[in-house]
């Protein structure tokens, strides 16, 4: 995986002005103990192959298996923010906080996908169902192969 600068990417996210029509749905994830607020971002791969960034529990690790809800403010939420602004067609602020216009849009998500408990709380469940902007420039936005 390439040493990306994951600030430099938040950034050229909240400042696209395309959207993708990512296709295709991640599996399901059984519940697990999810404890950890994601803090930053790591790369993965969605369906297309495509590289994305998707929030994580520090920079660059790997480790998906993190929460974002109501009070967090993080690098993490600046690029959900920026990804369901691209992917989603929203208009948040993208300033780091998960506040309520945050939890409403990933609400929203939520209730898009069959069968999707709808909280508001971004986690590896949301995670995978959701389209994430692919990072090479293409404005593309594609689904995960795997939610964690």
């Amino acid at each position: 995986m390439k040493n990306l600068n994951v600030r430099r990417i938040v950034s050229i996210t909240s400042i696209l002005l395309v959207t993708g029509a990512g296709t295709g749905l991640a599996q399901a994830v059984p519940a697990a103990a999810t404890t950890a607020s994601c803090t930053d971002a790591s790369v993965t791969s969605d369906v297309f192959g495509a590289e994305v960034l998707t929030p994580s529990v520090g920079h660059l690790t790997g480790n998906f298996n993190c929460i974002l809800g109501l009070g967090n403010d993080s690098v993490a939420v600046s690029l959900l923010q920026g990804n369901l602004n691209v992917c989603y067609g929203d208009h948040l602020v993208q300033d780091g906080q998960y506040g309520p216009a945050t939890e409403a849009a990933v609400a929203a998500v939520q209730r898009a996908i069959p069968g999707m408990p709808v909280d508001g709380i971004f986690g590896p469940h949301t995670r995978g169902f959701m389209r994430w902007l692919e990072i090479d420039g293409t404005g593309r936005c594609g689904a995960l192969g795997t939610p964690a």
